[in-house]
């Protein structure tokens, strides 16, 4: 099914609340505040959200919910390190993509420390993020694997 507008969303998550997997990739009205109607999919293992260039860290604060996610992929967002801080209690999350969210540095990256269950981390494009951070991240994390180039 393909969602053309926010108010099909809307409706859609009004009658599938117990929707796995959605994929928003590259919609041009999805924004922060259209990520307020995902709240009550809270059985979402599955989210695709790149290339939706105007979430930003205020978006992904509509997501706390989400706690049964796995994948969540934001490649190509507009997120800063703030805006992972969002991420902290996806304690079942294993794969996560970050290709293309140039402004996450070091900082942003030591956010995700505490998603344990992390087994994949692609970091492509994020230039602020040093051989350091992923040095730390990997100690921290050691059974990760990080993907830059």
């Amino acid at each position: 099914m393909r969602l053309r507008s926010e108010v099909e969303l809307q409706q859609f998550a009004r009658e599938h609340p117990n929707c796995e997997n959605l994929n928003l990739r590259g919609y041009p009205w999805v924004t922060d505040a259209v990520l307020v109607h995902l709240r009550g999919l809270t059985q979402l293992v599955v989210l695709f959200l790149s290339s939706c260039t105007k979430i930003t860290d205020t978006g992904l604060a509509h997501l706390q919910g989400l706690t049964k996610l796995v994948v969540l992929n934001l490649s190509d967002c507009d997120i800063t390190d703030a805006g992972l801080m969002h991420l902290k209690g996806f304690s079942k999350l294993e794969e996560l993509n970050l290709n293309g969210c140039t402004e996450i540095t070091d900082v942003g990256l030591m956010h995700l420390a505490e998603l344990i269950k992390l087994e994949e981390l692609y970091l492509r494009g994020c230039d602020k993020i040093t051989d350091a951070g992923v040095t730390e991240f990997q100690r921290l994390h050691s059974n990760c694997m990080i993907t830059r180039w």
